[in-house]
């Protein structure tokens, strides 16, 4: 049994991926698990030599035809040995203080530890800073509404020490499709237990590539992006009262009928627009409780006053 499994999802980026290893302490406690998901051929065979000269890596293949970094995280969690899971994307790194921060939080009865992100304010990372002033309401005011807002807005799965046991005892993993495949995963978690802890500590080190996944514009990554809000939002709608919801989760209200705009607005197509309405119907989205025009109003201005969007 390790004390730690580091999973790294892998696709094509191998030019970043030695930043992110060599900020990895070389411990026998810690195991790290690259996960590569259908890079090319050359970069396969240089990834396979890099990961030679690290005993302390298992490399692994996503060998199924899902094009995804949450099968490839998933195909970590099912090899891991950790007592404790870390995720980590393969362009980011870890900060020089992580051992010891980690160290801190080893021997916890807590499932979830979640650290504060370090995430520059570019206009890349824009849509992501929403992720830091989270943690700085809950220091200035750590009321459980703010605890409730911080774990459901931080919806990725990196800068979380997660136990392992936890997540095989409630069944949580990773959806296997081609973008956001940690939302549903990180509010499953955050809603699984209540024993969750919130530090300011920085232990990792985030940045959007224009070339990486998250700028991904593409029909694929949209109708993607579709089904897993979709099926997210009936979650949370159904986990939650809606007064808890309007206040710690307002985009719930409002994110189908943004999405149906966005893919208006991208693509230029009624076609478009109605493949987005069939997986909305398909996902069980067209029901009364959920189309309630009034509070997506009342939740957009509420979020956009929260945040400054």
């Amino acid at each position: 049994m390790k004390q730690l499994s580091i999973i790294i999802p892998h696709k094509n980026s191998l030019s970043t991926l030695p930043r992110l290893i060599q900020s990895i302490p070389k411990c026998d406690s810690i195991e790290v698990i690259v996960v590569d998901d259908h890079s090319d051929k050359n970069i396969q065979i240089e990834l396979e030599k890099f990961c030679a000269g690290y005993p302390m890596i298992q490399l692994l293949e996503n060998h199924t035809d899902i094009f995804s970094s949450g099968k490839a995280r998933n195909i970590g969690l099912e090899h891991a040995k950790g007592e404790w899971i870390l995720f980590a994307d393969a362009d980011d790194y870890f900060l020089d203080n992580f051992d010891d921060a980690i160290q801190k939080w080893i021997n916890t009865d807590r499932d979830m530890i979640y650290f504060r992100p370090q995430i520059e304010a570019t206009k890349e990372n824009f849509g992501c800073l929403p992720m830091v002033k989270v943690f700085d309401d809950y220091e200035y005011r750590p009321t459980e509404d703010n605890l409730m807002r911080l774990t459901l807005t931080m919806v990725t799965p990196w800068s979380k020490l997660i136990r392992h046991t936890f997540l095989k005892e409630q069944g949580i993993w990773f959806d296997e499709v081609l973008k956001n495949n940690d939302v549903t995963f990180s509010r499953k978690a955050a809603l699984a237990t209540t024993k969750i802890e919130i530090t300011q500590e920085r232990i990792y080190a985030y940045n959007v590539l224009p070339s990486g996944l998250t700028k991904r514009t593409d029909l694929k990554s949209y109708f993607s992006v579709v089904d897993v809000h979709s099926r997210n939002l009936i979650f949370l709608r159904e986990k939650l009262p809606k007064k808890k919801l309007l206040s710690v989760n307002p985009e719930c209200f409002y994110t189908h009928y943004r999405l149906l705009y966005s893919g208006l607005r991208e693509y230029r197509s009624v076609r478009v627009v109605g493949a987005a309405l069939k997986i909305y119907k398909k996902n069980g989205l067209f029901k009364p409780k959920y189309l309630t025009p009034i509070f997506a109003v009342i939740a957009y201005y509420q979020k956009k006053s929260s945040f400054g969007q």
